[in-house]
């Protein structure tokens, strides 16, 4: 099959945009999702990617569904399906680790502000008090 030079030059920018993609893609999914978000203020919007540092007051699991509500003196944090890990959490509550740092979207439930959060990997436990 013998090519055009037309042809030959639109397969060769579907090659270099392919790679370019694949690179792009690699990259940004090795990179902290933290580094994208914002440190989060009252006035974030919802959908907003957010960072919130804040002192936990109490944790428990949602009556349906499997999930995991973090009460924090910010907004609370809802861990979507993150009921399996209580017992970590539990843990790092009852030790000195009262502190946490979550990345998620910013929400509105009930007029109140959250955090939802859909990754283990998206939350962090400290061990000094910040508020």
């Amino acid at each position: 099959m013998n090519f055009e030079k037309e042809e030959k030059f639109a397969l060769m920018l579907l090659i270099i945009v392919f790679f370019a993609v694949l690179a792009s893609h690699l990259i940004l999914s090795t990179a902290d999702k933290s580094s994208f978000a914002k440190t989060y203020t009252n006035s974030s919007a919802e959908g907003e990617l957010v960072v919130l540092t804040a002192n936990v007051s109490e944790i428990y699991k949602t009556n349906t569904g499997g999930h995991l509500i973090i009460k924090t003196s910010g907004p609370d944090i809802f861990f979507r399906l993150g009921a399996d890990y209580e017992d970590l959490f539990s843990d790092n509550f009852l030790s000195d680790k009262k502190i946490i740092k979550a990345t998620g979207l910013v929400s509105v439930y009930n007029g109140n502000a959250e955090i939802i959060v859909s990754d283990l990997k998206d939350i962090e436990f400290l061990e000094s008090e910040v508020c």
